[in-house]
């Protein structure tokens, strides 16, 4: 049991990482610019 404790706490401090990385790097204003632009493409603006 303390194992997958440990394990569960694990994957959720190098999951916080990743997202903290992205965040800091500017990930969502690329996210947010392609999703922009699929959205236009797929009704015939962009």
């Amino acid at each position: 049991m303390k194992r997958n404790v440990l394990f569960s706490a694990a994957v959720l401090a190098i999951a916080a990482a990743f997202i903290a990385i992205g965040i800091w790097i500017g990930e969502p204003s690329d996210v947010f610019s392609k999703a922009t632009m699929i959205c236009m493409e797929c009704i015939g603006i962009g």
